[in-house]
């Protein structure tokens, strides 16, 4: 198992009483496996994706990584492992709407030193490991649009 939840929970302190964000979540992901995460506002999914990349510790439970506990690894070895292992794309912000599918992927091999030849080379397999090059073509006609909508604007100026 690449990935295993193992009886993990959650919770935060709130003026208006504890929060709980997860209850007893178990679940085991392979290599190449894809999970999905859908839920209303609140109902825990950027808990769940936090805690199971090591951003987060879980109140109780286990976080196992390729047989290591995430909560039991020092500070610099969790940033190193959070840089090489597991990468989080979240909502859009300004700066990151400039970026490619590749390029997000790509940033924190960079940061981690890797050259960009290197970096690209390692994400293109790790898009295909997962079928996400289809994310690729999709964020070609997105930009395509995106170019056409500014050329449009250009003109009525």
């Amino acid at each position: 198992m690449m990935l295993h939840l193992d009886g993990v929970s959650k919770r935060y302190r709130r003026p208006d009483g504890p929060r709980i964000a997860l209850d007893d979540v178990s679940l085991s992901l392979d290599r190449g496996q894809l999970l999905g995460v859908f839920g209303p506002s609140g109902a825990g999914k950027t808990t769940l994706v936090r805690v199971a990349s090591g951003l987060r510790s879980p109140d109780s439970g286990a976080v196992v990584y390729n047989g290591e506990r995430l909560d039991r690894m020092p500070a610099r070895e969790l940033a190193r492992f959070r840089r090489r292992e597991i990468a989080c794309v979240w909502a859009a912000q300004a700066w990151q709407e400039r970026l490619s599918v590749l390029d997000h992927v790509a940033l924190p091999l960079l940061v981690d030193g890797c050259s960009r030849r290197s970096a690209e080379r390692r994400v293109r397999e790790a898009l295909l490991a997962c079928a996400a090059e289809r994310c690729a073509a999709m964020e070609k006609k997105e930009e395509k649009r995106r170019n056409e909508k500014k050329r449009k604007k250009k003109s009525e100026r």
